[in-house]
């Protein structure tokens, strides 16, 4: 999981995402090669393209067609984007993306040129995949975007991801997404002594560790507790943690961090420390809200939008704390951009461009829901703000998520084929979790032999 997120300092937009439970986005490693994209190509106005607007906000009229792969941040983002810009009809179509069917859709409507939306929104597992596809996202490098004006302060592993493979600007996102743990301080100062996210980030700060962590549970409270709801949670971390993406250079890599993971959860299973869930579905959502499942997967747009969605009783008591773990990861994150043949395009880039890049709206964003901006020097800002406390967490989210754990985080890890390589995996390793499959090397054999049937062109390692 995971959680694919708004706001402007006017109390109106701010009204708005008091009542918003998800982020628009979900999103999301530390790699040496920690090198930027390439500087986006700049081109010509297409022909026919309207000229910018100077027009306020406020008073800008149109119709626009957006898409989303979210039931609820879809309408969350419309809500933002209306309160904004009230006299712009804003037509939202939803498709949850379950067995790709928003990619489906998307990629049918792009092909026959017909009914696609003016914003097309990608998620970080698929975002890869339309960004290099031709008639899909328009160049915003090009006037009348001249999206250099508005990305000078976004985190560069973000314009990396939205950038194509010949270098040109395709889309851009509104947040980065670096990881941490939650956990529930409440079991944490029953369990193991203390609720300080310091000792607790020590306790978890190694496989090992976290595996005594786990022991600890289960021995004090007669089996009850359990330190992940599924494999789900150390599969998020360890896939983020990667040094090195599934296909480079048309090879197939198996990173040694995805086989520490195997080991790892094969032990947590043996031991019965997790709870069995599947993410995402509903045992694994209402376990927020219990005192039996310790701790979680949770990027910066899980604050509120894992883990306020999930145990709203407790939205402002500060019951959840937030931990390094054993593993530097990140996930998630949602990318938009204007379809290349829209109808209304300075009309979409300027929803876009100020739902990614408004300071204004950023900075109240953050104060609102707790979400990590992709702005270097709001980061920096709220990271210094002693008084910037998440009710939630009660803890400084920009402290615990800082500029240099973002500074990190290698976009060349996400490729066009990470979605069906992933499920894969997960595939292949449930079945060796759960004893479908006997042995590591048999799961391992399965997932190899189910992307080579996928992509049979691949040379495997």
């Amino acid at each position: 999981m995971r959680k694919s997120s708004l706001i402007k300092v006017l109390a109106m937009v701010v009204c708005v995402f008091m009542f918003a439970t998800v982020v628009v986005g979900c999103g999301s490693s530390s790699d040496k090669d920690t090198s930027t994209a390439a500087a986006p190509t700049s081109s010509a106005a297409p022909a026919g393209t309207p000229a910018a607007t100077t027009t306020s906000h406020a008073d800008l009229t149109g119709s626009i067609l957006l898409w989303h792969f979210n039931q609820s941040d879809g309408p969350t983002l419309q809500k933002a984007l209306k309160a904004e810009f009230p006299k712009v009809k804003i037509d939202l179509q939803v498709t949850i993306d379950t067995n790709l069917a928003y990619q489906t859709k998307l990629t049918a409507a792009l092909r026959s040129g017909s009914g696609v939306p003016d914003i097309i929104p990608a998620e970080s597992a698929f975002v890869r995949r339309f960004v290099n596809l031709a008639d899909c996202y328009d160049d915003l490098s090009a006037a009348p975007y001249n999206a250099k004006d508005v990305t000078g302060k976004m985190v560069p592993y973000t314009l990396q991801i939205g950038t194509d493979d010949k270098g040109v600007l395709r889309a851009l996102s509104h947040q980065a997404t670096p990881g941490a743990i939650g956990y529930k301080r409440d079991m944490a100062t029953k369990y193991l002594g203390t609720d300080d996210p310091a000792k607790i980030s020590d306790m978890l700060s190694t496989p090992d560790k976290m595996l005594e962590v786990a022991k600890t549970l289960s021995d004090k409270s007669a089996g009850k507790a359990k330190l992940i709801p599924s494999q789900d949670e150390l599969y998020q971390m360890a896939r983020g943690a990667r040094e090195n993406p599934w296909v480079k250079d048309n090879k197939f890599t198996i990173d040694p961090k995805m086989t520490e993971f195997i080991d790892v959860m094969k032990k947590v299973r043996d031991g019965k420390y997790d709870a069995g869930k599947k993410a995402w579905q509903n045992p694994w959502t209402a376990s927020f809200a219990d005192d039996v499942t310790f701790m979680y997967a949770i990027p910066t747009w899980g604050i509120p939008y894992i883990i306020a969605t999930n145990d709203k009783a407790n939205v402002d008591k500060g019951r959840w704390g937030l931990a390094k773990g054993p593993w530097s990861y990140f996930w998630g994150g949602t990318w938009f951009g204007v379809y290349s043949k829209s109808q209304n395009k300075d009309l979409a880039w300027q929803l876009v461009k100020w739902y990614v890049s408004d300071p204004e709206h950023l900075k109240a964003w953050a104060k609102q829901t707790g979400d990590f901006i992709n702005n270097t020097d709001l980061i920096t800002e709220l990271g210094n703000d002693d008084s910037f406390i998440n009710k939630t967490v009660n803890q400084n989210p920009y402290k615990v998520w800082t500029a240099d754990d973002v500074a990190k985080i290698n976009g060349a890890l996400f490729t066009d084929k990470d979605d069906t390589i992933n499920l894969a995996f997960q595939t292949a390793t449930d079945d060796f979790f759960n004893g479908t499959t006997k042995t590591k090397e048999d799961a391992i054999k399965k997932f190899k032999d189910a992307v080579k049937a996928k992509y049979p062109d691949l040379t495997m390692d």
